[in-house]
């Protein structure tokens, strides 16, 4: 290429226990009927276990270059994205996890995003849209034109445009907050978005079927698993993105005083109070260091086969 991007659009496929033949995500992308020359496919496996990158060869005669990454130590999701946007320099970086039904349709319209622009597809879960959220209220085509105050969507199907990337390490040093670690790191990017108010920086698209775990039947180890991680990110998305530390001190406060409340008459609370006091006072996540880097294992699939 002849500018300074090594890449016409970086996407990442981010996998958590489930094989690559497993991902809806990889399967999508197989049977697509686009071209994606100058386009880099980042399978990167974040755990529990290792696995093999099977059907690799297909991607590649699809014009991909691929790299193949394993963290298999389940890492912050925040450092998984801005070591993927550091790594391989695009126009465009989209970002997906192993869950979602893809279309050529969404494809295309991803591969030739303004790169000016952070570029948001319509999330569906069986056929009932789930986000984005403009000002409050669940986006319906063609009913908004203008975000006013604010946006929220999910990370996966996000496309970042190389220039949306500029104004965020400009003015926060980083794309995604590596402060959070899995829950929070969507949220407290779009935070980032507002805060800047780049509305004029945002296009809606049409988007895919995507599977979100809250709206799934789960086992009682993966609801206390989640409730821990949802309530470090109440608490830590409360001390560096309130405008007020007043206001800060409140939420903690009265957080604290209404779930001991709700215990008491048996109601259960929205957070773990010995997490959320924890997270509160040493203003981190508890698997959060600031030294850590993550653990990757790197697997080279550069070259087609023979």
């Amino acid at each position: 290429m002849s500018d300074k991007y090594s890449y016409k659009c970086s996407i990442l496929v981010l996998l958590y226990n489930k094989g690559v033949c497993e991902s809806n995500t990889l399967n999508s992308l197989l049977i697509s009927k686009l071209k994606f020359e100058d386009c880099k496919l980042v399978v990167w496996n974040n755990g529990p276990n290792q696995i093999k990158f099977e059907n690799y060869e297909t991607l590649i005669n699809m014009g991909f270059d691929i790299s193949f990454i394993e963290t298999v130590d389940n890492e912050s999701l925040a450092k998984v994205y801005n070591k993927f946007i550091n790594l391989f320099i695009a126009r465009r970086y989209l970002i997906l996890d192993d869950d979602s039904v893809l279309n050529d349709i969404y494809l295309k319209k991803a591969l030739e995003s303004d790169q000016q622009k952070l570029t948001i597809p319509i999330i569906t879960n069986h056929g009932i849209t789930q986000g984005p959220f403009v000002d409050g209220v669940v986006y319906t085509e063609g009913k908004f034109t203008k975000v006013k105050h604010s946006i929220v969507a999910v990370g996966s199907g996000l496309i970042i445009g190389h220039g949306v990337i500029d104004l965020l390490l400009n003015h926060y040093g980083s794309i995604f907050d590596d402060r959070f670690y899995l829950y929070g790191v969507d949220s407290t990017f779009f935070k980032r978005i507002n805060n800047l108010k780049l509305f004029n920086n945002i296009e809606v698209i049409q988007g895919f079927e995507h599977s979100f775990s809250r709206l799934e039947i789960e086992n009682p180890d993966t609801i206390k698993f989640r409730k821990k991680e949802r309530t470090y990110d109440i608490a830590l998305t409360n001390i560096f993105y309130n405008e007020s530390e007043v206001n800060s001190l409140f939420f903690v406060f009265n957080t604290i005083i209404r779930s001991f409340v709700k215990e008491l008459i048996g109601i259960k609370s929205d957070v773990i109070i010995s997490a959320f006091i924890y997270a509160s006072l040493k203003r981190k996540h508890y698997r959060y260091s600031a030294d850590k880097d993550l653990k990757q294992i790197d697997y080279d699939f550069s070259h087609k086969p023979e």
